[in-house]
């Protein structure tokens, strides 16, 4: 990046109300500046745009003519996986969307560079506005797109795991239960379908275990289950960074996955992704239950109509970090494009259409209204509005520190392990998973923990 294209940042006003401090303290939107909204676009170069997405994309050429039709500036857009994007030397890119529990290993690489401050450069949304121009940021999301205080990304949408379960289970149970109550309903569910039925196992969907979609739900359960304040941090001691995982609340947790996957074919409802999770609880004719994401999921699952949405106690929602945030890169090379594709990513357009085809990102709109999917984003809504949701690991290290944890709460769920030797084991890696990077780091183990937890500047 040019000191012209930094000077140019500095400048440069783009549709990312993120930082502007009457949204953030919840303030009514300013009128809008009739300047801003017709700001001439920068002149499209014959060099593609370069843009990342670390996440799976339906139809990259959807995307490429959606932007085309309002830009003459041509894009090159790389999906990759997770592992791919970390496990390369440098990042070359001008865009990058990526999980934003990825936000501090990103950081600490010097990969993504500092937003600056910015105001609006289309109409602020109005009071009565049917469609606004532009997604408002909730706190949820502000709070997910920064570390250490310091904004690095536009957050596209917040990953928040719920229960949800069968039509034939919702039907008999209350508003609000405990988990006793619920894993005991399914449990005497299972026993009368036993009597009835022929081997199920044969019916068993078919689908491939997603290590980090499992931690997203062990973590969402285990925060429920904990007293501790989750502001100072769950995972690790906050001194000594010792992992705690074979604490009560995370050996119980573990408990209630085990019992979710003894459900008819229940292996799907705890190791499976987002998607084949909620369509298998939805769908099932039985007493189950599964614990999903909505933001996450496919076109298909996102379509499904049957199905009823949980109400738990305790249950503490935790921001899991899959959801996207979109970064300038340290490479970046067109900075008035990229800057102009980040404003593209904020309107509310942009983000319905995008929405179906690349999980992690946020619809404007709810719509269909049938859909269990629209239903659990409406029972979420009031914690999006918050910043009070939970959101860790995200320091240095942190898809390491999932994949191992998934990885072993896999093989228990399996029957290949118990609960506290998978835990002991994930335990035992993490410790050393913490050691190598402190031996990369001039910092202390305990002072980065502390950053990704904003908890020291």
């Amino acid at each position: 990046m040019t000191a012209s294209d930094r000077a140019y940042l500095s400048k440069m006003p783009i549709v990312l109300l993120l930082l502007t401090l009457t949204w953030c303290s919840g303030c009514k939107p300013s009128q809008p500046d009739e300047t801003a909204a017709t700001a001439p676009r920068p002149v499209a170069s014959d060099v593609p745009l370069r843009i990342v997405i670390a996440a799976p994309v339906a139809d990259i050429e959807s995307i490429r003519r959606q932007w085309l039709s309002d830009s003459e500036q041509p894009l090159a857009i790389d999906s990759i996986s997770v592992d791919q994007l970390i496990g390369g030397a440098e990042l070359q890119a001008d865009v990058v969307l990526y999980p934003s529990y990825l936000l501090g290993e990103l950081q600490s690489r010097g990969w993504i560079v500092k937003l600056p401050e910015m105001t609006a450069d289309l109409p602020s949304v109005q009071e009565g506005d049917s469609q606004p121009a532009v997604v408002t940021i909730p706190k949820s999301w502000q709070s997910g797109a920064q570390y250490n205080e310091t904004v690095l990304g536009l957050p596209l949408g917040c990953s928040l795991a719920i229960p949800i379960c069968s039509d034939s289970l919702k039907s008999e149970l209350t508003n609000s239960l405990s988990w006793e109550t619920l894993l005991a309903a399914i449990e005497q569910g299972q026993a009368v379908e036993a009597t009835t039925s022929s081997d199920q196992a044969a019916n068993a969907p078919e689908f491939v275990a997603d290590p980090i979609a499992t931690v997203d739900r062990f973590l969402a359960i285990a925060f429920s289950l904990t007293e501790r304040n989750v502001r100072y941090g769950l995972l690790f001691d906050i001194e000594s960074m010792q992992p705690r995982l074979l604490e009560p609340e995370f050996l119980r947790a573990a408990e209630i996955m085990g019992a979710l996957s003894r459900q008819t074919n229940g292996l799907t409802s705890v190791v499976g992704s987002h998607s084949h999770a909620w369509r298998w609880a939805a769908q099932h004719e039985s007493k189950v239950v599964a614990i999903a994401s909505p933001i996450m999921l496919d076109a298909e699952a996102r379509s499904v109509e049957v199905g009823g949405v949980l109400s738990l106690e305790p249950y503490a929602f935790h921001n899991s970090g899959s959801a996207l945030l979109a970064s300038l890169s340290a490479t970046c090379r067109q900075t008035r494009q990229s800057v102009a594709f980040l404003s593209w990513l904020r309107r509310s357009s942009t983000r319905d259409f995008l929405a179906p085809l690349v999980p992690g990102i946020e619809a404007s709109q709810l719509g269909g209204v049938e859909s269990l999917s629209y239903r659990a984003r409406q029972s979420l809504v009031h914690v999006v509005a918050s910043d009070t949701s939970s959101q860790e690991p995200r320091l240095p290290g942190s898809h390491e520190y999932r994949r191992v944890l998934g990885e072993q709460l896999i093989n228990f769920l399996r029957g290949n392990q118990t609960a506290e030797a998978a835990l002991s084991s994930t335990a035992q890696r993490w410790q050393e998973i913490t050691a190598k990077l402190a031996n990369q780091s001039d910092a202390e183990p305990k002072d980065v923990y502390q950053r990704s937890l904003s908890l020291t500047q």
